[in-house]
């Protein structure tokens, strides 16, 4: 299994409801520090400005099942619709995923894990909380809660940047 730093410098994984780029401005966020950003129902502007300031962005499934309780064929038809509308909307591959956090627990399992692996994803975010280390399964990395202001964001960014001159 390559691990994460193999393909991506991750530095930081957050999901969220509005553009994201006056924060990531704001804290001199660079491409080069690779943030991980799940949008959630938001316009493809936003997505595709994202993208074009050189930012990751990922699908999230269709309907937001917990991919724990529900049958393989129905998870990899999630993953693979939502990756492939994605990519579309983009017009460019989208290699991450960020799985769905619904009130069951667990959220996720190691078959949704291999599922998402089965239908090309790279990297994706669980419903577990924490900061990525550079050994954890890229599949499988921890997330850092969404937040519904930008005062927020820069909150979690710089407490995930810790340590970081900001």
């Amino acid at each position: 299994m390559m691990s994460a730093s193999s393909t991506l410098q991750i530095r930081a994984a957050v999901a969220l409801r509005q553009s994201p780029i006056p924060a990531l401005r704001k804290l001199s966020v660079e491409e080069s520090d690779t943030v991980v950003i799940v949008l959630g129902s938001v316009s493809s502007y936003y997505l595709k400005q994202l993208a074009q300031h050189g930012h990751i962005v990922g699908s999230h499934t269709m309907t937001h099942p917990n991919l724990a309780f529900v049958a393989p064929e129905e998870v990899r038809g999630e993953l693979r619709e939502s990756k492939q509308r994605m990519e579309t909307q983009l017009n460019a591959p989208v290699p991450h995923f960020s799985y769905p956090c619904p009130a069951l627990f667990p959220n996720w399992t190691e078959q949704t894990v291999e599922e998402s692996r089965r239908v090309g994803y790279q990297t994706a975010v669980t419903t577990s909380t924490g900061l990525t280390r550079r050994n954890d399964n890229p599949l499988g990395l921890k997330r850092v809660r969404p937040t519904k202001t930008v005062e927020g964001l820069e909150w979690t960014l710089a407490s995930a940047f810790a340590g970081r001159a900001l």
